[in-house]
């Protein structure tokens, strides 16, 4: 895996996979909620 030693390249690269992160919990605690309705 890459990980460009200047801070912005850095920031560029984390905040997407951040956010990614971020979608993956969020769509799995969605998906392991029990349907109550």
């Amino acid at each position: 895996f890459l990980t460009p030693p200047d801070i912005i390249s850095q920031t560029l690269l984390a905040v997407p996979m951040w956010l990614l992160f971020e979608v993956g919990l969020y769509a799995s605690r969605v998906a392991t909620k029990p349907k109550s309705d």
